[in-house]
Order: C-alpha cells, then structure tokens, then sequence
C-alpha cells in the first residue's frame, strides 16, 4: 500500500473520531488497492469510487454509508462488515463472501453478486435493482422490506430466507424467465421453504 493512501486512511480516522472536525473523509476515484488487508477497518462514509479491491480482506470492516460505486470487489471478503446504508450501484462482487454481513438500507441497483455468499446477510430494507445474484447463496439471509426490481435469481440459493412477507418483490428474472409481483415472491418463497 503506498505512503499517500496510508496517509488518507490515517486523516479519515481522524475525521471520524472529531466529527469532521480534523482530518479529511476518504475520498478516491480509481484506486488500485487488490488483495489489501483493512480486516476491521473504520471506513464509514469513504467515498472510494470506481475502486479495485478484487481480493481485498474487508471481514468486520465498518464500511457505513460508504460509496462503493462501480468499485470491483471479485472474491473479496466482507463476512461481518457493516455496509449499512452504503451504495453498491454498478459494483462488481462476483464470488465474493458477505456472510452475515449488514446490508441494510443498502443501495444495490445493477451490482453483480454472482456465486457471492451472502449467508445470513441482513438485506433488510436494502434496494435490489437489476442485481445479478445468480448462483448467489443467500441461504439464512433476510430480506424484510427490501425492494427486488429485476433481481436475477438464476440458479440462486435462498434456503431459510427471511422477511419475504413484508419485501416488496416487483420482478424477479429466473432462467430468463421473468417473473412479476405475486408469482415472483410464491417462487421465492417455494425456493426459502425447500
């Protein structure tokens, strides 16, 4: 990791601990970080745009209301992190592992989460718009009052999901079938049952 970004991390700590008072907030577009180890990191509110953190070790890191915008977390591990209220939109996590991460009031739309574990995740509230969680495991998870808008469930496991009483599915694409409303949530229902 280079001097700079040590650098910014150190002030974005110190931005959090006063307040705003001292240091700066995190913000970097493009930054080329794969493989980094910030396990249990304070980066709430972190504006890290457009990043590359394929690999990364994120596990129990406090990511709240960060922006992870069209950033590329490929097999990263975020099991534990807190990412709540944080934006996702257009973020690659293909084979990540997010068990029993806190994702709720999470912005999701267009984030690829394929074969992605998200066992026990907490997506409560969360906003699941053209998500691709094809052969995602979300086994455990719940989703109470999430929206799903065109979420790609193709070959996803959803063993013992929680809170599709009070979700709000719209659509949901299957095989390449898309399924809407009613239909949608019985099929996810029939898929958390089995």
């Amino acid at each position: 990791m280079s001097q700079t970004i040590e650098q910014k991390l150190w002030a974005h700590q110190a931005w959090l601990s006063s307040d705003g008072e001292e240091g700066e907030r995190l913000v970097v577009e493009g930054l080329q970080c794969p493989a980094v180890n910030w396990r249990g990191s304070r980066l709430a509110q972190a504006m890290l745009l457009d990043a590359n953190l394929d690999g990364a070790l994120l596990s129990t890191a406090d990511l709240y209301a960060a922006n992870l915008s069209g950033a590329s977390m490929k097999r990263a591990k975020l099991d534990g992190a807190i990412l709540v209220k944080a934006i996702l939109d257009q973020a690659r996590l293909d084979g990540a592992s997010l068990a029993r991460t806190d994702l709720r009031r999470s912005s999701l739309h267009d984030t690829v989460l394929t074969g992605a574990d998200l066992s026990g995740a907490d997506l409560g509230v969360a906003w699941l718009s053209g998500t691709d969680l094809s052969r995602a495991t979300l086994d455990g998870a719940t989703m109470g009052e999430a929206v799903i808008d065109g979420a790609v469930l193709t070959g996803a496991s959803l063993k013992e999901l929680r809170g599709l009483d009070t979700a709000v599915v719209k659509w949901v694409v299957v095989d390449g079938e898309e399924l809407f409303g009613a239909e949608a949530l019985v099929w996810m229902k029939r898929r958390a049952e089995g």
